[in-house]
């Protein structure tokens, strides 16, 4: 969806039903209806952080992660001027931001395939959380954790999940003994543990193949994947991290 305010506009996407949406001044006004037994987010895009969110008339939390609260709440991603706004209650909503000030794409370019080789780029791959900035170093993405959540994203997909894909993550951890992969679509943007897989690493240094059978889930197979999540590893600070390639197979 789409809402405008003279030459300016701002995409709105969610798995929400959508009503009347009005943007007007600094305040953007949406109406919607989260119907059982779908409960999540929507994001609002090309928007500068606001100086508040409601919902139904009461401000909700800005917080470090949309899908870690049982209640309401919203971050901006500065990658991307993204706005995540966690609907936790079902039936009709009215959603006010206020502050509102439109800002263009930054992000990496949207690409239609899941193949990154990382040869001399991060290819628009971010450190997200409890990770250091990550560097390139003969064909490998290297990254420190720093805490023991680490993740990275990749915003800016348009690819075609199907029920034969594997994601292939070629990598090596020094700690640690599981990850996961979190993925949103279209419908369901954003991540969300209904959108995770889990897997298992060998934390010995060495690279290693994990291979993700995300095409199993019914989530992933038939939709459209505009972001994926990679959590490498867990468990502390001071884990090396070299990631190889990224890739699905089918």
């Amino acid at each position: 969806y789409v809402v405008h305010q003279g030459d300016e506009f701002l995409a709105v996407r969610g798995i929400a039903r959508f009503g009347d949406m009005a943007w007007a001044g600094d305040e953007l006004a949406i109406d919607l209806a989260m119907v059982a037994p779908q409960r999540g987010a929507i994001e609002v895009i090309g928007i500068a952080e606001p100086s508040a969110v409601l919902i139904d008339g009461d401000a909700i939390p800005q917080v470090a992660d949309v899908w870690a609260e049982d209640g309401p709440g919203w971050r901006w991603h500065e990658e991307g001027y993204d706005l995540e706004i966690r609907v936790a209650e079902f039936g009709e909503h009215t959603i006010e931001v206020r502050g509102v000030d439109r800002l263009p794409y930054t992000g990496p370019p949207v690409v239609d395939e899941i193949a990154f080789g990382f040869d001399a780029t991060r290819e628009g791959w971010q450190a997200a959380n409890d990770l250091a900035p990550p560097s390139v170093e003969a064909g490998q993405m290297v990254l420190m954790t720093t805490g023991g959540d680490p993740f990275l994203t990749r915003p800016g997909l348009s690819a075609p999940g199907t029920a034969e894909d594997v994601l292939v993550i070629r990598m090596s951890v020094t700690g640690g003994e599981v990850g996961s992969v979190f993925w949103g679509t279209v419908d369901s943007p954003g991540y969300s543990p209904q959108r995770e897989i889990a897997f298992s690493v060998v934390p010995d240094g060495e690279m290693h193949e994990v291979r993700v059978p995300v095409g199993e889930d019914p989530a992933w197979a038939g939709h459209t994947i505009t972001s994926l999540r990679v959590d490498p590893t867990g468990g502390e600070g001071g884990i090396e991290i070299r990631i190889d390639s990224i890739t699905v197979e089918r």
